[in-house]
């Protein structure tokens, strides 16, 4: 599953996680936008063999990341998934809301 960030519906401004207010414009109106890649910033490797890392997302967004299945560079173009119960050969993992689960919201 990709992930998803709001746009606010009055400036365009991106965020990730959710609000509930846009802290420019002060609008409660927003539209999930999907994202299925990013590009890794900075990483670092901890205990255990695993890999974190600064991920940016659509630009303009920077979130950290469980980077899976990978040995990242700087630059590099990943996948980002909202669920690490994917199989896929790399990608980044960040906790949120899904695609599929910010579409059943808007659909009920």
């Amino acid at each position: 599953m990709s992930v998803v960030v709001q746009e606010c519906s009055g400036c365009r401004r991106k965020f990730f996680p959710r609000r509930l207010l846009c802290g420019d414009c002060d609008s409660a109106a927003f539209r999930d936008l999907v994202v299925a890649d990013a590009v890794v910033e900075e990483f670092t490797h901890v205990s255990g063999g695993r890999c974190l890392g600064s991920i940016r997302l659509l630009g303009e967004i920077t979130a950290m990341a469980a980077l899976i299945g990978i040995e990242p560079e700087r630059g590099m173009s990943i996948p980002v998934r909202a669920s690490d119960a994917e199989a896929s050969s790399g990608y980044a993992f960040i906790p949120g809301i899904a695609a599929s689960e910010a579409f059943e919201r808007t659909t009920q």
